[in-house]
């Protein structure tokens, strides 16, 4: 790994909240917002009663912070400071709570459209620009050791091995890969963006792949933005949506 470890974080003097899903537990403190790999017991199982692992199950935690840390470095875009530790034998990522904002999609119905007016212009002039600075001849990871793997809106279900595409030229730009209304936090009187979260899928890819996520309408706008996506992107990798599978990794061992 290109990082040693980070100590644990203190345990939170108060948790506010705390939620799991089939990838990840999820908890938000006093301090800090962190996801945890699954312990085995909270793992998905499978008919014949093998646990599911996520795909790119320790890969994505260390992407995220590698490139929390990249962007905090090299652009002038607003991120969180965070750690990656183990904790029980689980990769965590730690990011700060994000304090005096809300997150996009909870601006209320009747400010949206000017909090998504003041998001655009500031996407257009500040955010994507700076990311667009960064450009490199192969896609993938800021991280040198981590291996390709496109946004899960792409991939989906399918755990295959991505090619390490490449270019003569710097073709390929640093995109977030999930600019959507969660990640994208703002001061709720001015609507200033005051940090950008969830760079979980973070890397270098052709441009086409930003979606412009904070546009769409919910997550039923998102999924409708995802699917007109899907066969330009897969074709980028030579591959056509019925080419997917549905092979998430049950045999697969965790790599630290």
């Amino acid at each position: 790994m290109e990082h040693d470890m980070d100590p644990p974080i203190d345990p939170p003097r108060d948790v506010i909240w705390s939620a799991s899903n089939h990838e990840r537990c999820y908890t938000l403190g006093d301090k800090w917002f962190v996801k945890r790999q699954l312990y085995d017991e909270e793992l998905p199982v499978s008919r014949d009663g093998r646990l599911i692992y996520p795909i790119w199950d320790s890969e994505r935690l260390r992407n995220e912070y590698l490139a929390t840390r990249f962007i905090r470095v090299h652009t002038d875009i607003p991120v969180q400071d965070c750690r990656l530790f183990l904790e029980n034998g689980l990769m965590c990522f730690a990011s700060r709570q994000v304090l005096d904002a809300v997150p996009l999609e909870d601006v209320r119905p009747t400010l949206r459209l000017a909090a998504l007016a003041a998001v655009e212009r500031q996407m257009e002039r500040f955010i994507l620009p700076q990311l667009r600075q960064h450009r490199r001849s192969y896609i993938g990871s800021v991280g040198s050791t981590i291996p390709v793997f496109p946004p899960q809106r792409v991939y989906r279900q399918d755990g295959r091995d991505w090619a390490q595409v490449s270019s003569v030229a710097d073709a390929f730009v640093l995109c977030h890969n999930d600019l959507s209304g969660k990640n994208i936090w703002l001061d709720p009187t001015s609507f200033r963006i005051v940090a950008i979260t969830g760079w979980e899928f973070a890397g270098y890819f052709p441009e086409s792949f930003e979606l412009p996520l904070w546009r769409a309408d919910g997550f039923v706008g998102r999924q409708e933005m995802h699917g007109r996506a899907l066969a330009r992107d897969l074709s980028f990798f030579g591959l056509r949506p019925s080419d997917l599978r549905n092979n998430y990794p049950i045999s697969y061992r965790r790599s630290g």
